[in-house]
């Protein structure tokens, strides 16, 4: 039997065994030290690969009707100068992100729902096997992509070769997600198209030194709060905490809020719609706050770029104890 075949039956099998216990994909993040899996395009205005070039997607399902309005994945690059913002005099680097349905009997996808072209904010999130540095991107969808209710669906993010570091040239690979080999794919097997061929290859391995089959690292979001936040002086990476309380004064949801490393962040909120005061804590700052409107399918904006720091102490205010503390690190007790 020729291997193509061997995978065509795999992952028909696969979408038919797949027990209902798995998580359905909302998050599904890096795996150290998994590898990487080619994925580019030639342009936003022609988004497919060119003959040799690969495109990867892995499948997702929505237990609930949602508008997603960011997506997050993770990846490595040939150098920093992939990264967002990029170096003086270039143009920010995009991507590609699509979103298919799927083939009725088989873990594949089928026809292109939803393209949009996007640039991510990113940050540094650990490393690979092969010691590549694995960044997570993140960037919104506007609009957003209408998933039903328990449907299949299949995501695909891909460099934009025509605005990358270094074009005709791999300058991103998509990070892989597997906890354990001995755990089923959740879902479907991950998925790659060589050139502009129509069949899927499935499933796919990475490329470390002991290849294993990956699903890809991504997540979805359908009703978050995002902004920027200043970070001078501050370390990095810099983690706050989000506090969302009722008119009432009732705290509803406490979060933590990782900034990229420029200052941007995009958290999902669980709370029910409805307008809330937003509390920002840690790192030293002052504690911030902001009215927000929540609710489901909009990514609620609140930026905070008059920040104070020196509540070192995180007791909600800058005093003497913050300067005895400040004082200490100086000269010792």
């Amino acid at each position: 039997m020729k291997l193509s075949n061997v995978a065509v039956l795999t992952c028909a099998l696969l979408f038919v065994l797949a027990p209902s216990v798995f998580a359905q994909k909302f998050s599904q993040p890096y795996t150290i030290p998994r590898g990487a899996h080619e994925s580019r395009v030639v342009s936003c205005s022609n988004p497919n690969p060119q003959t040799s070039w690969k495109i990867a997607a892995d499948d997702f399902v929505c237990p609930t009707a949602s508008t997603i309005v960011r997506v997050c994945w993770f990846g490595v690059v040939s150098s920093p100068a992939q990264l967002n913002p990029p170096p003086a005099g270039a143009l920010p680097r995009r991507y590609v992100i699509r979103i298919y349905n799927q083939l009725p009997t088989i873990c594949k996808p089928n026809n292109v729902l939803f393209t949009q072209c996007v640039i991510p904010s990113n940050t540094t999130w650990s490393t690979d096997c092969l010691g590549r540095v694995v960044y997570r991107f993140s960037a919104p969808l506007s609009p957003g992509f209408p998933a039903a209710a328990n449907t299949k669906y299949w995501l695909q993010v891909s460099e934009e070769d025509a605005r990358s570091a270094t074009q005709n040239a791999e300058d991103f690979r998509w990070s892989g997600h597997r906890p354990s080999t001995t755990i089923p794919h959740n879902l479907c097997p991950a998925v790659q198209r060589l050139g502009p061929a129509p069949t899927w290859i499935c499933p796919i391995s990475d490329d470390c030194p002991n290849p294993v089959e990956d699903d890809l690292a991504f997540c979805l979001y359908r009703q978050t709060i995002s902004g920027i936040i200043t970070l001078t002086g501050v370390v990095q990476p810099a983690v706050f905490n989000l506090e969302l309380s009722d008119a009432a004064g009732n705290l509803v949801e406490t979060m933590s809020v990782r900034t990229d490393d420029g200052g941007a962040y995009a958290v999902e909120s669980e709370a029910p719609e409805g307008t809330y005061h937003m509390m920002l804590t840690g790192m030293g700052i002052h504690p911030v706050g902001a009215i927000v409107n929540v609710a489901d399918g909009t990514e609620a904006p609140a930026s905070f770029f008059d920040i104070f720091y020196g509540d070192l102490d995180n007791n909600g205010v800058v005093d003497l104890g913050d300067y005895a503390r400040l004082q200490n690190g100086f000269t010792g007790p």
